[in-house]
């Protein structure tokens, strides 16, 4: 078995491990487009040819059943509901978007978190700031959240040689 130092174990600490959905039937066009037109909703493609979509509120875009999906018992669907909520979050902190999902990437682009700063010459190109990954991980049954950290240099003036 890996070695993973940096996994840290997500619990539910509600009673209530439920959410609902509404599960509708999957088709390539149809999904690509319920998919644009409503960003403020979760899809999932779930067990074959259907989906699941999450609504905070209880209201769905699409016509499907409802259903009550247990995450306890379902760790890759909390799993992916943790990273669309890590990702939901991160865009409202006023800081650079994340990109990707598996796993997620934020680099840091304020000039307080170049590591350059003070050491370089302000004609210096390059800034090197902060990446972080985030991503989740089954392990042993149960939801860990997996964080690494490493750095990102950037080109922040023109650099004529």
């Amino acid at each position: 078995m890996a070695l993973s130092l940096n996994a840290f174990p997500v619990a539910i600490v509600e009673q209530d491990s439920e959410v609902s959905a509404c599960r509708f039937e999957y088709n390539d066009e149809s999904y690509k487009e319920t998919i644009r037109s409503n960003p403020d909703y979760t899809f999932r493609r779930y067990r074959g040819d259907s989906v699941l979509c999450f609504s905070s509120d209880g209201n769905y875009p699409v016509d499907g059943t409802k259903e009550t999906v247990n995450l306890e018992r379902n760790s890759h669907l909390l799993a992916f509901l943790l990273k669309d909520g890590i990702i939901r979050f991160l865009k409202t902190q006023n800081r650079n978007a994340p990109i990707g999902f598996n796993p997620i990437e934020i680099v840091s682009s304020k000039d307080q978190d170049n590591l350059l700063n003070g050491l370089a010459d302000e004609d210096y190109p390059f800034s090197i700031y902060s990446k972080y990954k985030i991503d989740t991980k089954v392990i042993e049954r149960g939801v860990h959240l997996i964080i690494d950290c490493s750095t990102k240099t950037l080109v922040n003036k023109p650099v004529s040689w």
